[in-house]
């Protein structure tokens, strides 16, 4: 009989995790800082294009100085959010693959190379709803619900 050889895996969850909450408030922190910026641009600076862009494909059809601040809001919520969820997707994404190796334990590393890779490549293409029953099916990874008065609310 063959040698077994023996893999030994440690996982740094929290570094994971903490990377997720990381990009989360590196998201919240710009659009603060774009959110102040837009109160004090002038109608000057935005009609001069605030000096780093010099490109108008409709300049006929420009919004005004006020339309355009009062679009600002709407576009840094859409942005942060869908930002947010694919740092969300991502994040599942990560936690997915992680299990698999953990789960394949090394076996057959190039074969399960390919296997993982491929699952992990439809894994992704999957709403979240399915992507946590998929972890929790599969893996036995659990959410924590957040409740109410675990926020803070201002």
């Amino acid at each position: 009989m063959g040698e077994q050889k023996h893999v030994s895996v440690s996982v740094n969850t929290g570094a994971l995790h903490g990377n997720y909450l990381a990009q989360i408030q590196n998201l919240l922190d710009v659009i603060a800082f774009v959110y102040a910026g837009r109160e004090s641009v002038t109608e000057e600076q935005y009609q001069s294009h605030l000096s780093f862009i010099n490109v108008d494909p409709a300049n006929t059809r420009k919004l005004s100085f006020q339309d355009a601040r009062d679009h600002s809001s709407q576009w840094l919520l859409t942005s942060f959010l869908k930002d947010s969820v694919n740092a969300t997707g991502s994040f599942l994404d990560e936690c997915w693959e992680i299990c698999a190796w953990l789960r394949s334990n090394g076996r057959s590393f190039p074969q399960e190379f390919d296997v993982i890779r491929a699952a992990l490549k439809e894994f992704s293409k999957l709403n979240f709803p399915t992507k946590f029953r998929r972890l929790r099916e599969q893996f036995g990874v659990e959410t924590n619900p957040v409740r109410h008065s675990d926020c803070i609310m201002m």
